[in-house]
């Protein structure tokens, strides 16, 4: 993540939307109507790759409205040009809404990161901007926002929650979140990303996947690594989208910049931590994924990590079961077999734990399969490693019960959990 001063960030912005092949923007406006006009209160413009015209939509809540709509690429270049003076925008043929701010700093993101209430699965470029809305329309919405929203439209319990949904396609809210005023648009960076880095042999492998705005540009990945070896900094280019870097020594860190024509496009960085802070697109080695479950033992249980001393005996496999679907429900996760509640390595017995054991116990007792990896990893006794992933299409159920992970525990969900889960799986605007 690299921020860009808020002076230059709107033309840097510019620059990247004119060489892009994005067409259309999905646009999405939280507004209200005062006086007869919708004054947008917080927002999101999102052009993305293969971006197709949607239909409008509209969602009435007495004088509080969410339109959503697709405009044209030019109409994002005028948003960028008057915002500061105000500017009217006509969503595939609605009401027209005015929208007027200040452009605040850009930030650009790698593969897979997350800004805010933005999440980027290309490198992408996020412009921010700060609204002006009308002191008595603020003031009306202030009334407004803690009110139930319902009628022939989806139904919220609060304005923040519709605006997450709806806006920026995120159910849970983060503490203490700041959304009104606020305006994002959102621009991949279509010329490239690092697709992955699969170490072994004393080396990493990268593969780089090129995009739909890449030309005749050599790519090359700056890099610098800290290993058992010392310290190095290299420029490796690539052969066709391949590019091999030499350790010499096990990682301790490693951060890989893509480069084009001396400007950096994505990042990925390599080191032995695991959960939340683990890039998926990294495949370590027999001896990078020892240090990484070694990390995850020390740490000890929580959210992403569980200990099981054996699977076998009915009541064993239970408890894992609950815990597979738990992770799959909430953000996936690593199950460690052969360590004990108290974070002794204790090794695993052949009886019941093998792959194809494992495999079975999941595709029985977990409705639908999620996706998932078993492998035999070599510590101070050998162990079993589950890694769930986060379930695309939840809920996941255990004999008709859903669990999920909350700290270190498995638990089924309430009736409000169990309504964001669902809404996990519907596209915004659903």
């Amino acid at each position: 993540m690299r921020l860009i001063e808020a002076s230059r960030a709107s033309d840097t912005f510019n620059t990247v939307l004119e060489a892009s092949s994005c067409a259309w923007a999905d646009l999405r406006l939280m507004c209200v109507e005062f006086s007869g006009i919708d004054s947008v209160l917080t927002g999101a413009c999102i052009l993305e790759q293969d971006q197709l015209a949607i239909q409008s939509v509209s969602y009435t809540y007495g004088p509080l409205k969410i339109h959503r709509g697709s405009i044209p690429k030019q109409d994002v270049r005028n948003l960028l040009a008057h915002l500061g003076e105000g500017t009217e925008l006509d969503i595939g043929g609605l009401r027209k809404c005015h929208l007027q701010g200040d452009w605040g700093r850009g930030v650009y993101l790698g593969t897979g990161e997350r800004y805010g209430r933005a999440r980027a699965e290309w490198p992408c470029l996020l412009l921010e901007a700060r609204l002006r809305v009308d002191n008595e329309a603020a003031e009306m919405f202030r009334k407004l926002e803690h009110q139930r929203l319902y009628g022939n439209y989806p139904l919220y319990p609060d304005v923040a929650t519709a605006v997450f949904h709806q806006v920026f396609a995120i159910d849970d809210i983060p503490s203490g979140a700041d959304y009104v005023n606020c305006f994002h648009v959102l621009l991949p960076d279509l010329r490239g990303r690092i697709q992955s880095a699969t170490l072994g042999n004393g080396r990493v492998d990268f593969v780089v996947e090129l995009g739909a705005d890449w030309t005749v540009q050599p790519l090359l990945l700056d890099i610098y690594a800290d290993t058992t070896a010392g310290i190095r900094h290299s420029k490796v280019p690539f052969e066709e989208n391949l590019a091999s870097f030499d350790t010499e020594g096990d990682i301790n860190r490693l951060l890989a910049h893509l480069m084009c024509q001396g400007e950096i496009i994505d990042e990925l960085e390599i080191d032995r931590r695991y959960g939340e802070h683990a890039d998926p697109r990294v495949h370590p080695s027999p001896t990078q994924r020892r240090l990484v479950v070694e990390a995850a033992v020390a740490l000890g249980e929580g959210p992403r990590t569980e200990f099981k001393r054996a699977l076998g005996k009915s009541e064993n496999n239970k408890a894992f079961i609950e815990t597979v679907a738990a992770f799959a429900n909430t953000n996936g996760g690593l199950i460690v077999i052969g360590v004990d509640n108290n974070g002794n390595l204790v090794g695993y017995g052949p009886a019941g734990n093998s792959h194809e054991d494992i495999a079975n116990i999941i595709g029985n007792g977990c409705d639908p399969r999620p996706t998932f990896q078993v492998e035999r990893v070599d510590l101070t006794h050998p162990v079993m490693v589950v890694t769930v992933e986060a379930g695309p299409n939840p809920p996941y159920f255990v004999k008709g019960t859903i669990f999920i992970r909350v700290g270190a525990t498995d638990r089924r969900i309430s009736r409000a959990e169990f309504d964001n889960l669902i809404r996990r799986r519907l596209p915004a605007g659903t």
